[in-house]
């Protein structure tokens, strides 16, 4: 099995108070990025890759999940098309038996055309045509419940409590679900941020968790165009960032009835579209 982290030795340049430089070796962690080929295997047998993105190893079965729910080919309903999900590899090294992931599928369902270029961990939707395409589609979601506003902040520390890799690398984000009371539902870390919000949603898929009424996603970086659109097909209805939302993200959360809050700290947050799910009197 690959590993999350890889130890590294380095070279530490230091300076102390008079001007001078100390330079010592020491081991350290790095984040591991590695290369996801995932294959979706239909029900009468045939095989395609969808895909190949940049993660970080780990969850790579929920990865792949969300990562098809993301791009529409599955729908996060109990729809139970998932058969089963395998590791496979092409020539028996480690590298390329945990490198590959294949989902089986129930059932045919349409596929999109294959991305042909490598999907960096920077980037949620290089493959797709058009903006116009992006938007097509976009169900608005009910505001039929409020968050406390106190309760949201608060929930930033219990985040980043759980970011296990981040202490030992300080290179991966993470997304995570928590409930109206602030607590961490679920958690995962990647080197991209849209990698560990779909290894969340896979994560709910995978356990049969359709419910997304009282909860609400924290990102531990910015709020970017395509984490509003997963955060569509997954129905949550309100996503909290550490730091800015970009103009695109704002106005699909408009168009979708989301609520995105930004720079969310101890010291408050910034609330940038549909407001009126925020309770500050709590």
């Amino acid at each position: 099995m690959r590993h999350s982290t890889e130890k590294r030795w380095i070279n530490v340049v230091r300076y102390s108070e008079d001007g001078t430089s100390v330079l010592r070796r020491k081991e350290d962690l790095l984040a591991t990025e590695e290369p996801l080929e995932i294959r979706v295997q239909m029900a009468e047998g045939d095989v395609r890759s969808v895909g190949t993105l940049m993660r970080t190893p780990g969850n790579d079965f929920e990865l792949a999940v969300g990562f098809l729910i993301s791009e529409g080919i599955l729908d996060f309903d109990p729809s139970n098309l998932v058969r089963t999900i395998r590791y496979c590899g092409i020539d028996g090294s480690v590298e390329q038996d945990y490198n590959i992931v294949t989902v089986r599928l129930n059932e045919e369902v349409p596929l999109p055309r294959s991305r042909e270029t490598l999907i960096s961990s920077s980037c949620g939707i290089c493959g797709t045509e058009t903006i116009d395409e992006l938007m097509q589609g976009v169900e608005k979601i009910s505001i039929t419940e409020t968050f406390a506003a106190n309760v949201i902040t608060e929930s930033l520390s219990a985040v980043r409590r759980r970011q296990k890799i981040f202490e030992a690398t300080g290179g991966v984000h993470a997304f995570a679900l928590c409930n109206s009371a602030g607590k961490v539902l679920e958690i995962r870390e990647d080197v991209g941020r849209h990698n560990a919000f779909d290894k969340v949603v896979g994560c709910r898929y995978l356990e049969g968790n359709f419910d997304s009424s009282s909860i609400f996603g924290v990102i531990s970086g910015r709020v970017a165009f395509e984490l509003v659109q997963k955060a569509i097909r997954l129905r949550i209805g309100l996503l909290v960032g550490v730091g800015a939302p970009t103009n695109l993200a704002v106005q699909l959360a408009e168009d979708a009835g989301i609520t995105i809050c930004g720079f969310a700290g101890s010291k408050g947050m910034n609330i940038y579209s549909r407001s009126e799910r925020i309770d500050i009197s709590r």
